[in-house]
């Protein structure tokens, strides 16, 4: 259930931010259309160790096959940014207080990025970094 309701909404979001592009203009574009499949349909919960292969598939939806998940360049590396915020997402929800759940702590630290204000880190970096 997170795959569709989650994972379109990151990728769209981090590549306008990515891009420098509003997010009207960019919903429903094909090659971000192609990657939001490829993460729901092949990528998205197939990890079982820290370097994630990518799957042949990739190239079905017009994706550079890389060896590692990980090794994505460009636009491509929102499919590891987005699996990595997925995954945290679903850990955080997992493990916090059972007795309070109505906020993801994941979204709760993701919100304090926003108002980092002096110093603070840029889209593109953040992307970069987390992709690594």
């Amino acid at each position: 259930m997170n795959a569709y309701q989650i994972i379109p909404g990151l990728v769209y979001t981090l590549h306008s931010k990515l891009n420098g592009e509003l997010l009207k203009d960019i919903l429903n574009k094909g090659e971000l259309t192609n990657l939001i499949n490829y993460i729901t349909r092949y990528c998205y919960a197939t990890s079982s160790g820290p370097s994630v292969t990518m799957h042949a598939t990739c190239q079905d939806y017009k994706i550079t096959l890389k060896q590692y998940l990980n090794s994505c360049e460009g636009n491509d590396e929102v499919i590891s940014v987005t699996v990595l915020l997925v995954s945290m997402y679903n850990a955080c929800y997992s493990f916090q207080s059972e007795t309070d759940k109505r906020d993801n702590l994941l979204s709760l630290a993701l919100g304090k990025l926003e108002h980092g204000g002096r110093g603070s880190i840029t889209e593109k970096a953040f992307v970069r970094t987390m992709s690594e």
